[in-house]
């Protein structure tokens, strides 16, 4: 199964990125027919790891129960939303997160240890806890007046982003794009 470990959205954040998703279309027509995440798929990633044996995810699950839920719940600040990489060449819109003193990043170190006694992959990037709104069908430029769009449509959203348990989804992959399903939960200690 092709698989990976994130934060689940509440549906307040989800709505308030889908309106601002909407807003953005709406005002920079040019990301009208790119390709937007589904409101219901929005998360944030802690660990990606691709297709994976049925025998290796039993064990993460394992690895996973006795790393993850020692881990404290936590906020994270929502600042906003960016074209990335840079204004020469944009593939994505990310709603940027904070992690003034790290606890995303341990999370995502925890579930990446847990990754490694499972012998799976891991990410070598630094982590850089976002949620991913668009991507693009082709790089292209930064479009004249984007960031204001962009700023406008941040202004509406919530300013943080409560962490309360880390989820193994499972993408199944269609014509129609990819639906996450829930293999597991993990809730954060309160």
């Amino acid at each position: 199964m092709r698989a990976f470990v994130g934060i689940e959205l509440s549906p307040t954040v989800r709505d308030a990125l889908a309106a601002a998703g909407h807003d953005i279309r709406t005002q920079a027509p040019g990301w009208a027919g790119e390709k937007w995440v589904a409101p219901g798929n929005l998360h944030v990633t802690l660990a990606f790891f691709g297709s994976i044996e049925s025998r290796a995810v039993e064990l993460l699950l394992g690895e996973l129960d006795e790393r993850v839920g020692v881990v404290s719940e936590f906020e994270l600040p929502l600042v906003g939303i960016i074209a990335v990489p840079n204004r020469d060449r944009v593939d994505m819109l990310w709603a940027t997160l904070d992690d003034p003193v790290g606890l995303a990043a341990s999370l995502a170190a925890a579930v990446n240890e847990a990754a490694a006694a499972c012998g799976l992959a891991q990410e070598s990037r630094r982590y850089v806890p976002h949620i991913t709104l668009a991507r693009t069908r082709r790089a292209h430029r930064h479009e004249e007046g984007l960031v204001e769009v962009l700023d406008a449509a941040s202004a509406s959203l919530p300013t943080t982003v409560s962490v309360v348990s880390a989820t193994l989804f499972s993408s199944v992959l269609s014509r129609s794009g990819p639906r996450y399903e829930v293999v597991r939960s993990w809730p954060l200690r309160s």
